[in-house]
This record gives structure tokens, C-alpha cells and sequence, in this order.
């Protein structure tokens, strides 16, 4: 059983030799390297991702607000030629609500309604 320890010990007492030496200092060196190249390709990474969204971002935010803006007045459309095709003087209120209704259900409005001026 002694013999046993005593081959354990003398495999593990490697840094004495040159060739376990240079192995060791090798690897430390390849590590360091490609550690310092790791740290430096995530902070350019970074850095690059940071200045790519401050700079798309105001372009992104005032194409969705054009967006925004030409929908919103192509409802305001539609909601104009409704409004004309229901003022025809010529209809009676059930005919104007009966309109109504049709343009509700067609355009998906939660509520159309007529506004009399006093």
C-alpha cells in the first residue's frame, strides 16, 4: 500500500521537468490570450450595438410616427364621407341610423352616432 502512495506522490511532483514546464507556461499564455481577445471582442461588440441603437432608434420612432399619423388621417377619411353620406338632407332619421349602423358594422367602430349643432 506504501508503494502505491509513493508512485502517487512522484506522478504528481511533475514541475520539475522542462517539457511540463513549458506545457504549463504555454497554456497559461494561449489562455491569457484568448481571454484578452474574448474581453476585447465583447467591449467593440458592445460598443458598436450601443452606437448602431442610438442611431436607428430616432429613425425608427419617426417612421412609426408617420405611420401613426397617415393612418390616423385615413380614418379621419373615412370618417369624413361617412359623416357626408349620412347629412343627406333628403333622409329620414331611421334611414340616417339604418346608414349608420351598416358603416358601424363595416368599418369595425365600436360606436358611430350623429351630432345635431344647436
Amino acid at each position: 500500500m506504501n508503494n502505491f502512495y509513493v508512485r502517487i506522490k512522484n506522478n504528481l511532483n511533475f514541475s520539475k521537468s522542462i517539457k511540463t514546464k513549458m506545457i504549463l507556461l504555454l497554456g497559461a499564455l494561449i489562455l491569457t490570450v484568448c481571454a484578452g481577445m474574448g474581453l476585447m471582442s465583447y467591449y467593440i461588440s458592445t460598443k458598436a450595438l450601443i452606437n448602431n441603437t442610438d442611431e436607428m432608434l430616432p429613425k425608427m420612432a419617426s417612421e412609426a410616427a408617420l405611420l401613426i399619423e397617415s393612418r390616423i388621417n385615413g380614418n379621419f377619411g373615412m370618417l369624413d364621407i361617412i359623416a357626408k353620406n349620412v347629412s343627406d338632407v333628403s333622409l329620414d332619421e331611421n334611414k340616417r341610423l339604418s346608414k349608420l349602423k351598416d358603416q358601424e358594422t363595416r368599418g369595425g367602430y365600436l360606436l358611430l352616432g350623429i351630432a345635431f349643432p344647436q
